[in-house]
Formats: C-alpha cells, structure tokens, sequence
C-alpha cells in the first residue's frame, strides 16, 4: 500500500488564545440552543435565546461561527429539525476540547457524557464582560496538545 509522504516535522501554528475562547463560545451557543428547542413555547427560553443572541454579538463571537451554525443558532426556537437540534447538541464535545486546551476544563474519560452548560459557564458563558476572560485565557502548551 502507497502512503502519501507526511511531513512529522510540520506543526500548524497555534491560534490566538482569545480566538480558541470565541469558537468555544460559538461551540457553547450551538450546545445551548439544542438545549433551548424542547422549550420553543417557553417564554423564558425564548428570553434565553435573546439575550443569548445578543452576548454573541458583544462578545465579538460571530466570525467564529461556519455559515450553517449560525443559522442553526439564529433560527427561532421551535423551527429546528431533529437532526439540526441532535447536530448543535454534539457541539458540547468539541467545547469541552477546546476548554481543555485553555486550561479551564478537565476531559472526562470517553464513556463519560460531557455537560456542555457545564463548560460554557466555567469559560464565563453569558458573563458580564466576555472580554475580561478573552485577556487571561492561554492556550495549554504545544508539548501538552502534540506528542
């Protein structure tokens, strides 16, 4: 069988650590508003996803979001499919990966579901100034992430 010819010696560059902190908040929203959809008729969940909608805006996290997740995240409560609701759920692995790489989350063992509302707040989802964090936040070091 032919490989193709890898190059071990390339790491990618690592991203800016406020960057890595807003795609984790883009991962969080998608997590919450899966959370969000059972309670379409809920008054306060829609509460949630306004103001939800709102801190992702000042906090600067859009740019991080694909096309599709933004939609997803967009879309009025009660109008997401199964599917879309079940996809935006799976987001809160990938949170707690990255919250792993800021320093601010231990990894579970694989059979352990993760908690993503767990995760969000403890990389100060919703805070009153996402900002502050976004300053503080570092990346884990390369020897830790790349073996």
């Amino acid at each position: 069988m032919l490989k193709p010819e890898i190059d071990v010696a390339f790491r990618p560059p690592q991203p800016a650590p406020a960057r890595a902190l807003r795609r984790a908040y883009a991962l969080a929203a998608l997590a919450c508003r899966s959370q969000l959809e059972p309670h379409a008729g809920d008054p306060e969940a829609r509460g949630i996803h306004e103001t939800m909608l709102a801190w992702l805006a000042d906090a600067g996290v859009y740019a991080e979001f694909e096309p599709d997740e933004r939609t997803l995240v967009e879309t009025s409560l009660g109008q997401l499919s199964r599917d879309a609701t079940a996809a935006a759920g799976w987001r809160g692995e990938g949170l707690a990966v990255l919250a792993w790489g800021l320093g601010r989350w231990e990894l579970p063992d694989v059979a352990t579901p993760v908690d993503a509302a767990d995760v969000a707040q403890a990389l100060g989802w919703l805070a009153d100034d996402p900002g502050a964090l976004c300053e503080q936040v570092r990346l884990r070091a390369r020897t830790d992430v790349v073996q």
